[in-house]
């Protein structure tokens, strides 16, 4: 489950990152997995939601995810916001 968490991240950074220029704010990667079918899927297969109405990518999640991929994501400035994109030369 994790594994495939950590590679449907790195898709949307990828994407997003070609798609937004400057990369995407770490509340607009966080609300993009949030949305992604696929991705709840796999996160609440073995248990539900705290609310079922509302459903969420886990905030202790997205912190193991930032921290486990972290030395691939480099953080600029973006019209003074942090904004997170891929690591490349």
């Amino acid at each position: 489950m994790y594994d495939s968490v950590i590679l449907q991240l790195i898709e949307r950074l990828q994407s997003g990152t070609l798609t937004y220029r400057n990369g995407l704010s770490e509340s607009e990667l966080k609300e993009i997995l949030s949305l992604d079918d696929e991705v709840l899927g796999d996160i609440y297969q073995y248990w539900s939601p705290p609310n079922k109405d509302i459903i969420r990518l886990p905030p202790l999640l997205w912190t193991r995810l930032r921290y486990d991929i972290g030395d691939y994501l480099v953080e600029r400035q973006a019209d003074g916001f942090p904004v997170l994109g891929l690591y490349h030369r």
